[in-house]
């Protein structure tokens, strides 16, 4: 108990100490901290704090559920400013969402962000998470920074955002251009480079040491000769009959001429088959500029091609056309893949010796060719070329090639870029310098541009024509030519008017009008038709504003219809489905255009049209529309209502005959609690209404009947009337602590008799020895919300004391002693404030508005000696009474030498508690000390004569008063009371 008592004290103390420092005076400003001198935050072993805590705690908070904590973290780090921003950026990229959320907003509300953080920002616009991106977006608006421009290009100079106008586009530049012959490694490598299985060794093949070769010889069903043999280093082989034969450097296809030619002389009429089982393997080196150099050991067939292949063939930097065979006793053998690349010519095919070497040169100079051309790419050069044929390099001109300005990109003396302009058109004769002989060097891009995409010999129709297009133009050609191309009008073409949009001879547009009658007859007042002209044949609605009439209202499809000579109302009605039950058909309005632009109503009478009477069933005209009402929209609607101890009170359509039987049972029945008792009152009166008393009676089930049973008329209306005393459940209280039976108890009042807490604690049994009388405290349920202006200051509260329950857990055998110290704190709390005298007590569960309840003290002793006549409490459903047991000793808090438990004396002062407590402190509020009853009832110690065991005295210090008093509102003297009592819990 002491331990408790001495923890609570140390919180309230420290609670008091923070919210001293935490809180200006009056007459004075908080002072700005000295500026430290503090590291780079980048060191880890450096520590960088602010209000006690770490810059890397600061970065942690923002991962806290809480948004107090996150909020103070956001703006920690705003106060640590610049040293932070390293730490920041890169807490930008932490796991926890919540973190790159603060981090990105904490960069935003700093404003002053230097152009080296832009790109993680940037990078963090792309993040996973919406608030994240949102955030950034945030931060670089507020920085001045354009969300979709980079950081390089908002801080490029303007002058040079023009250079780049004038310069070669990226994609057309010549190390973004695709180098030409690399998808021919592109799968390259050892594997890549071995043989296709069973694939037969070429006759050509020269045999060597290692090779395993196969060879049978029969004749007349009798097999002579089966055997394989191995070629020696020496390069022989033997066999039976024939003895050592030597075959080095002799092909396959002569070994086997002479094999067969030697074994038919001892075997007549037979044949003989040689193949090679097994090729040997040859080890090749591969060097230079190719992806992985090294030692190779290949099959024996292996060429030149073989070995770029298993080497994973050239760099980027490495030659496709400067590769040298390296082999002994024989001539270097330069290779150029191009024409293999370009043309399909074949190789090579020798194969590869044993310690021969692949040499790949570094690559030569380089020409770009792009734009219309079939195989836009880079390519290597191994001397001069002409435009011509580097164009042919690339597979020659697209179909929309432009050849009589190609572009060539050069860079002249690696100063300065320069375009030269270049003529394939040119003869090769010409003395012009600029013809397709222009020599091409090494750097150029080669630009081929694409002819113009209008063409020079054709016109253009659209509008209402069945074909609309593009058509050519001929000598002497008439609209009504171009409109026979285009396969005619269209349906709904407007004829009285089409236009020709012409570009004239200084380049404006103008246009000319015709008719397209007079164009179809052929006249001569119709303008001939000229390349590039636009002809433009209207539809009829184009022109004409109103083609179509509209219904609208009860009809199975309401919308437009087209048109026509002599259509009626009828005839719309028909092609709108015809009109659904709920159609008003005495009456139709039909909204009829004039020619100043205005509309004019006429009646219909819709029952008399739709049966082709001529005076009902107008001709239509285009514009018109036709309004059909529903019987709702055209009539009053007419109900009855209901009222009272019904299930579904509201008021219902009235049906011919209705009687009040029959409106109760459109309202669900009687509910529960409804008495027998039913009020009518007619509708639709002058004057004082006349209420008429009905007699209902239950005749089965949902089935009521009324005496009279009246026939109702529209707006009449029916009021079930309740019985006063009924319940539709028992009410329920319950006592709990130091009485003999504990529990929910059924609440036996009744209208005239309420039952009181004397005559609940006699059904619960007497009090047990140990029960504290003077404790006795009745809890219950507020019965109205808080006002909307306290709403928000009471859930505030609330959220701080739900949060220190999470940190402390009241034991069952202390709940009432927890609920009593809750109570009695808050009591003092508020006499201390002076805000009046409401109780209010904190339950040890978390808290909403629907718990908020209120303690009401309960004076057991007078209460049990008059045997309920004196401070008796009448009870309510929901209530709870609480017994505590007697205590023997006294609280001492606050302002205290000694905070804590001192031991209860029979007729000893206040002054004794408090000397037993050590005596005051320095700062002691003497005059403002309260007492707090176990019954949780305060009272300024002035004000009383005597201690009780139990009691609690609460000595405030000045600082504590005059805090609290300097502070004004609510919502201030709350936040107090939720530490204080959140302090008290875990103590308890």
């Amino acid at each position: 108990m002491r331990f408790r008592y001495r923890l609570l004290m140390a919180l309230l103390v420290a609670f008091t100490t923070a919210w001293a420092h935490a809180q200006p005076t009056p007459q004075e400003k908080p002072s700005p901290a000295p500026q430290q001198e503090v590291p780079p935050p980048s060191d880890p072993q450096v520590s960088l704090t602010h209000k006690g805590r770490t810059l890397n705690q600061w970065i942690e908070e923002l991962s806290q559920e809480d948004p107090y904590r996150y909020e103070a973290a956001i703006e920690a780090l705003e106060q640590i400013g610049e040293p932070a921003v390293p730490a920041v950026v890169d807490a930008l990229q932490s796991r926890d969402v919540r973190v790159r959320r603060g981090a990105a907003q904490v960069l935003g509300k700093m404003g002053a962000v230097t152009p080296d953080v832009i790109p993680a920002l940037q990078t963090a616009l792309t993040d996973a998470d919406a608030q994240v991106q949102a955030n950034a977006t945030r931060a670089l608006t507020i920085i001045g920074i354009r969300p979709q421009v980079s950081a390089e290009e908002e801080f490029r100079p303007r002058s040079e955002q023009l250079r780049q106008l004038w310069q070669l586009p990226e994609e057309r530049q010549l190390s973004n251009l695709p180098r030409f012959g690399e998808e021919l490694f592109v799968q390259a490598g050892v594997e890549a480079a071995q043989p296709a299985p069973n694939v037969p060794v070429p006759p050509g093949y020269l045999l060597g040491p290692g090779d395993e070769i196969d060879i049978r010889c029969w004749g007349e069903g009798i097999e002579h000769l089966n055997t394989t043999v191995i070629v020696s280093a020496e390069g022989t082989i033997y066999l039976p009959l024939l003895g050592e034969i030597s075959i080095t450097g002799k092909s396959l296809s002569t070994i086997r001429s002479l094999l067969t030619q030697q074994l038919q002389a001892f075997y007549a009429n037979s044949q003989v088959s040689v193949t090679v089982a097994t090729t040997r393997v040859v080890t090749v080196f591969v060097t230079g500029d190719v992806k992985r150099p090294g030692r190779y050991e290949l099959d024996g067939t292996a060429t030149v091609l073989t070995a770029l292949y298993a080497a994973g063939g050239p760099t980027g930097s490495g030659s496709l056309r400067n590769i040298r065979w390296i082999s002994r006793n024989r001539p270097v053998t330069k290779v150029d893949l191009y024409p293999y690349l370009l043309h399909g010519e074949p190789l090579s095919d020798q194969p590869l010796r044993p310690g021969d070497t692949i040499f790949v040169g570094p690559i030569g100079p380089e020409i770009g060719i792009t734009g219309q051309v079939q195989r836009p790419a880079r390519y290597e050069l191994t001397g001069p070329i002409s435009c011509a044929e580097a164009i042919q390099l690339s597979g020659g001109l697209s179909p929309l090639a432009y050849t009589q300005h190609i572009e060539i990109w050069r860079v002249a003396d690696h100063q300065q870029q320069t375009v030269l302009s270049v003529n394939l058109q040119q003869p090769s004769s010409s003395p012009q310098t600029n013809g397709p002989d222009f020599a091409v060097q090494a750097g150029d891009v080669i630009v081929v541009p694409q002819v113009l995409p209008i063409p020079e010999n054709a016109a253009r129709i659209s509008g209402a024509v069945r074909r609309p297009g593009i058509y050519q133009v001929e000598e002497g050609m008439k609209v009504s030519d171009l409109i026979q191309q285009a396969q005619g009008l269209d349906e709904g073409a407007y004829l009285t008017q089409a236009v020709i949009r012409r570009l004239d001879a200084h380049q404006q547009y103008q246009y000319l009008s015709f008719s397209v009658e007079d164009a179809l007859a052929r006249s001569h007042a119709t303008p001939p038709i000229q390349p590039y002209d636009e002809v433009r044949i209207f539809y009829r609605e184009e022109i004409t504003p109103f083609t179509y009439v509209e219904v609208t209202g009860p009809v199975q499809n309401p919308d437009r219809y087209q048109w026509a000579q002599q259509m009626t109302v009828r005839d719309l009605i028909a092609e709108a489905g015809g009109v659904t039950e709920e159609a008003y058909l005495l009456e139709a309005r039909l909204l009829r255009l004039e020619p100043d632009g205005n509309r004019r109503l006429l009646k219909v009478k819709l029952a008399e049209a739709l049966q082709g009477a001529s005076a009902a069933n107008l001709t239509l005209q285009a514009g018109d529309i036709l309004e059909i009402s529903t019987q709702q929209e055209a009539v009053a609607p007419r109900q009855v209502h209901i009222d009272g101890f019904v299930q579904r009170p509201d008021s219902y359509e009235y049906y011919q005959g209705m009687k009040v039987s029959d409106l109760i049972f459109a309202a669900g029945g009687l509910c529960p609690g409804a008495a027998h008792t039913a009020e009518y009152t007619s509708g639709r009166q002058t004057g004082k209404p006349k209420v008429q008393q009905l007699e209902l009676a239950w005749k089965q089930e949902n089935q009521v009947t009324a005496e009279p049973d009246l026939t109702l008329k529209p707006d009449d209306q029916i009021t079930v009337l309740g019985m006063g005393d009924f319940r539709s459940r028992a009410e329920v209280v319950t006592v709990r602590g130091q009485v003999a039976h504990p529990g929910a108890y059924i609440l036996c009042s009744t209208t005239e008799e309420s039952e009181t807490v004397y005559d609940l604690l006699r059904r619960a049994g007497p009090l047990l020895p140990d029960a504290n009388p003077d404790g006795i405290i009745v809890y219950r349920p507020r019965e109205r919300a808080m006002p909307d202006s306290q709403r928000e200051n009471i859930q505030q509260i609330m959220r701080m004391y739900n949060r220190e329950r999470t940190e402390a857990v009241v034991a069952e055998d202390e709940w009432q002693q927890t609920v009593a110290g809750e109570q009695a704190i808050a009591q003092a709390a508020q006499i201390l404030t002076r805000e009046g005298a409401t109780t209010v007590a904190f339950p040890p569960r978390y808290l909403s508005l629907a718990q908020w309840i209120t303690g009401i003290p309960v004076q057991g002793q007078k209460l049990l000696a008059s045997e309920g006549h004196k401070g008796d409490v009448p009870l309510r459903d929901g209530d709870a009474i609480l017994v505590p047991r007697r205590k023997s000793t006294v609280a001492v808090l606050g302002a205290v030498v000694r905070p804590g438990s001192v031991l209860f004396q029979p007729r000893q002062k206040l002054a004794y508690y408090i000397t037993q407590a050590g005596g005051l402190t320095e700062d002691a509020a003497i005059k403002r000390t309260v007492v707090i009853r176990a019954n949780s009832a305060t009272y300024l110690a002035s004000n009383i004569k005597q201690i009780k065991a139990g009691d609690i005295i609460l000595v405030p210090s000045e600082y504590m008063v005059r805090t609290i008093h300097t502070e004004s509102g609510f919502e201030r003297i709350l936040r107090a009371l939720g530490a204080v009592v959140g302090a008290f819990l875990i103590a308890g």
